[in-house]
């Protein structure tokens, strides 16, 4: 782990863009992104024209924020467009609670105050107040449905639980074992999936990776980060099944990315064979995050086979992953020309743009995209790694 972040901190304020936006995705779901580069990264959003800002913005790792982000923020705040602030507005969200309510003032026409009141409960109440407002929470969503500041507010009320170790490894047993007999996770659930990782539980590596083969994103996002904190060989040797299945292999595939051991690089080359092309997408992403030599076969594989999956920009990664490791390629110049093309499109597609080049014979209604599928903005991205973050 600690030779990926010193090789991502050498190029996260790179001057080619493409290197920069390279590190940034790889970073951005990576459980222990430092504050620091995370603040390299605002820093270097603040000094972008608008059309990388945004890039930043939205490649950026948002959690890992602390107190020193908060000046970067504001100052972003302030030199933004309005239509673009809710980008920075995610990073504000996830300052810690005392940052939050000590510059209430100045972050409160950015943040709403029925937020600002549930974080201030967490720092004032007692236990069974904390636990009426964490089942609160789960309720609304179970009522509604997903929401995603309710999410998020339920793990900042879980936080302060596990803090104030009113949220222990009992709870996190019983609440599994229930779940476990049941077709579909409870938010309750979910987010005892969460504390598995956040608590250490390593009693439950086997039972989050067999959850794996189920239909549940919202669930599947959670295992992931669950697992991705503990970086050992046990996850991995757990998880490596699930990697080579069809039915599986989409969130296995992102625990190995971010499980930085050699025993994961390993387990990626393996599955390199045994998937089809988004797979190959999703194991190449996986190598060239742990800038892995084994990577460079398997790329010129991918393109003389010509594969070509849905799921990535694999033009802007081979490009990046290049640069970094000061390699040479005949196609270097092509991979260049197109991320710019493609973020010069991006950066003029705003959503009735999208909505504008749909069939004038589909109703905008029955447009559904899949959190998993690529993101209508034309970034390359996923939904969920991007506008539907």
């Amino acid at each position: 782990m600690q030779q990926f972040l010193k090789m991502a901190s050498q190029f996260i304020q790179s001057e080619d863009t493409i290197v920069r936006d390279f590190i940034a995705f790889h970073l951005r779901d990576f459980p222990f992104t430092p504050s620091e580069m995370v603040n390299d990264q605002l820093t270097n959003a603040l000094h972008a024209n608008n059309e990388d800002k945004i890039s930043i913005l939205i490649q950026g790792n948002d959690e890992n924020v602390n107190e020193d982000s908060l000046p970067i923020l504001l100052e972003l705040f302030n030199k933004t467009p309005k239509e673009k602030r809710h980008l920075i507005t995610r990073y504000a969200r996830n300052l810690p609670i005392p940052v939050l309510l000590d510059h209430e003032e100045q972050l409160k026409q950015y943040i709403s105050k029925a937020y600002f009141d549930i974080c201030r409960r967490c720092l004032i109440s007692d236990e069974e107040d904390l636990w009426k407002l964490y089942a609160d929470l789960q309720h609304q969503m179970e009522e509604k449905g997903y929401n995603g500041l309710l999410f998020e507010l339920a793990k900042k009320v879980q936080d302060t639980l596990i803090e104030k170790n009113y949220y222990d490894q009992q709870e996190v047993r019983l609440i599994l074992q229930q779940e476990l007999t049941e077709d579909w996770f409870s938010f309750n659930g979910i987010l005892a999936v969460r504390a598995v990782g956040i608590m250490q539980l390593t009693e439950y590596i086997e039972t989050l990776a067999s959850l794996l083969t189920r239909d549940e994103d919202i669930l599947l996002e959670e295992v992931e980060i669950a697992l991705s904190r503990f970086q050992s060989d046990e996850v991995v040797r757990a998880v490596a099944p699930y990697a080579k299945k069809f039915e599986s292999y989409h969130f296995a595939l992102g625990i190995l990315k971010h499980t930085k051991t050699e025993l994961a690089e390993q387990v990626l080359v393996e599955c390199y064979d045994v998937l089809e092309d988004d797979g190959k997408e999703m194991v190449l992403d996986g190598l060239t995050s742990h800038f892995s030599e084994h990577a460079f076969p398997l790329i010129e594989d991918f393109i003389a086979n010509k594969y070509r999956g849905n799921v990535l920009d694999m033009e802007e990664m081979f490009y990046g992953f290049y640069r970094v490791m000061n390699r040479q390629h005949p196609q270097m110049e092509k991979w260049r020309l197109h991320v710019i093309e493609q973020n010069r499109r991006f950066a003029q597609l705003d959503d009735q743009s999208f909505l504008n080049l749909l069939p004038k014979t589909t109703p905008v209604a029955s447009v559904k995209i899949g959190r998993n599928d690529p993101c209508h903005c034309g970034s390359g991205k996923k939904y969920k790694k991007c506008c539907g973050k």
